[in-house]
């Protein structure tokens, strides 16, 4: 991803997923509140790269997460996933816990707010 921007439609491993769609059944998206990315981007000491340990950069992180609209790379991810056809779950996670949401609360999500989804089975 280019950074400091909010095209990830050029970056590597989402034009590889777009490729080999059909090797997927369906795609989770991750959606945690920004409080807690900011606290987990100054918290991290080191990213991972393939055999080799770097520094991570607390600071550009951080600046990258203050100018970024999270909620619109969302809304953009899932036009996209739409248009492809690809299915997808969407996943909040706080507090080291995973829980079933939806697309729709996203921007609650990114807030730090978690709703129940309506039980389809109690119709």
């Amino acid at each position: 991803m280019v950074v400091g921007t909010e095209n990830f439609t050029t970056e590597k491993f989402f034009l590889q997923i777009l490729r080999n769609k059909l090797l997927f059944e369906d795609v989770i998206i991750l959606v945690a509140p920004i409080e807690e990315i900011f606290l987990r981007v100054k918290e991290r000491i080191h990213s991972e790269k393939i055999r080799k340990t770097f520094s991570y950069d607390n600071n550009s992180w951080t600046e990258i997460y203050k100018k970024i609209n999270l909620f619109k790379i969302y809304e953009d991810l899932f036009e996209i996933l739409d248009i492809e056809k690809i299915k997808y779950k969407v996943l909040f996670s706080s507090n080291n816990l995973f829980k079933i949401t939806d697309r729709v609360f996203v921007h609650q999500n990114l807030c730090g707010k978690y709703y129940e989804l309506p039980n389809n089975d109690k119709r």
